[in-house]
């Protein structure tokens, strides 16, 4: 094998560099998508509660006992695994080379989840709702981004990883 010139480690460094951040970010996206479903699903069942428990003049009864227990369980399991997988996080919000927008947003999640704790406390019926209905906009906003980034991130590092390979695999 000839001995690489000074320009050519250089460039062979930054594009390894460049396939071990994206190759990363890759995994992180797939490790949210570990944590949003298990979210979504719980967040389904305080969801079907609201829409069956609240009307225009408040709560029917029971519906806030059903409401409140669902979403202690929507808590603890869905969005603190999202929380602690947030707080670790590396790659997956770092600005891209070419410029685009990162379209993770997960913290879009603990704001709304303190806007439904804070209805729950005052026992709002209607902003419970819409928080409610915001929160599901949100993750419904989210798994798209999500799926989207996937096939793009894949699509990219093959891409770059292709072209590393013609670019030394040249005579």
């Amino acid at each position: 094998m000839p001995e690489l010139t000074a320009d050519a480690r250089k460039t062979l460094r930054q594009s390894f560099e460049e396939i071990a951040d994206r190759a990363s970010r890759l995994g992180e996206w797939i490790s949210y998508q570990e944590k949003l479903r298990p979210l979504q699903s719980n967040f389904v069942t305080v969801l079907r509660e609201v829409e069956t428990g609240v009307t225009q003049q408040g709560f029917i009864d029971g519906a806030f006992t059903r409401i409140k227990a669902a979403w202690v369980t929507c808590r603890q399991f869905g969005l603190l695994d999202l929380q602690l997988f947030n707080e670790g996080i590396q790659y997956i919000d770092k600005a891209l080379e070419n410029g685009a927008k990162v379209r993770y947003d997960a913290t879009k999640f603990f704001t709304l989840a303190e806007q439904i704790d804070a209805d729950l406390r005052k026992a709002s019926a209607q902003d419970l709702n819409d928080h409610c209905s915001e929160f599901d906009r949100a993750m419904t906003m989210q798994l798209a981004v999500l799926l989207t980034t996937l096939k793009s991130e894949m699509r990219d590092l093959c891409t770059l990883t292709q072209q590393l390979h013609q670019d030394f695999s040249k005579d």
